[in-house]
């Protein structure tokens, strides 16, 4: 048998063909997890009320209030994209143009970004 150093090409093409097998399995694994169909709205953040089981978002869209639950882990982000804590996003972005990230199934508010022309 031909050998490499100490390593024998048999045993290098099994640990290849079992990291290749493993990529496969996480691959489909992958393709299983379904995507929640986002929507996205854009207004001026007027402001954030304490519901009962949590908060909601309002925002004005077109001089009508549009309004839904923030989810508990909901994502802040500035300009930058960079995650910031949500009473720094209010503070520094209340009345200003906002971007929600909502699922399109339960309206819940997962992102809530600061609205960029890019």
């Amino acid at each position: 048998m031909m050998r490499m150093g100490d390593v024998s090409l048999r045993r290098v093409g099994t640990v290849l063909l079992v990291a290749l097998v493993a990529a496969g399995a996480f691959a489909l694994r992958a393709e299983a997890v379904t995507e929640i169909p986002m929507l996205e709205v854009t207004g001026t953040l007027e402001r954030v009320e304490p519901v009962e089981g949590g908060e909601l978002l309002v925002l004005k869209v077109d001089g009508k209030e549009a309004s839904g639950p923030l989810f508990s882990d909901c994502h802040f982000l500035d300009e930058r994209g960079t995650l910031i804590p949500k009473e720094e996003f209010l503070r520094r972005y209340m009345k200003r143009y906002v971007t929600a990230e909502l699922s399109e199934a339960e309206g819940l508010i997962y992102v809530c970004r600061v609205k960029t022309d890019a």
